[in-house]
């Protein structure tokens, strides 16, 4: 990289620029991808800012990703004492629901089973 811009060596090119961290991240990033195999020089000199474009993207996405890696949710719940209960204790509620449909795979699938007919037999009655 810092011989597109001429420069002999990186610590020369250090020494000649007071760079932004920004920038010198983004140079460590491109440099990362040229030895990967994934960027040639070629490439950098055609299309430099799209590569800084993909780049600042990927970060963002990275950044969310990591932010969000469990997702809320939202539904409605039909007794108010157990919608309160349920919103007194979210963390406990992620948890008994992960619980459940991950380690005890029949019960679930005979709730669910259950609500579908549920369900089912009102979508029936609705369509008489």
């Amino acid at each position: 990289m810092y011989r597109i811009d001429g420069h002999v060596s990186f610590k020369a090119f250090i020494k000649e620029f007071l760079i932004a961290r920004t920038q010198a991240y983004l140079y460590l990033k491109i440099y990362e991808r040229v030895l990967k195999g994934n960027l040639s020089i070629k490439e950098i000199r055609d299309r430099m800012i799209e590569i800084y474009r993909n780049i600042k993207s990927k970060e963002i996405v990275d950044k969310k990703s990591i932010h969000n890696l469990i997702k809320p949710l939202r539904f409605q719940i039909k007794r108010q004492d157990s919608c309160d209960f349920y919103k007194s204790n979210v963390k406990f509620t992620g948890y008994l629901l992960d619980e459940i449909f991950s380690s005890d795979k029949n019960y679930f699938n005979k709730v669910f089973k259950e609500y579908s007919d549920l369900n089912l037999k009102k979508h029936i009655k609705t369509h008489k």
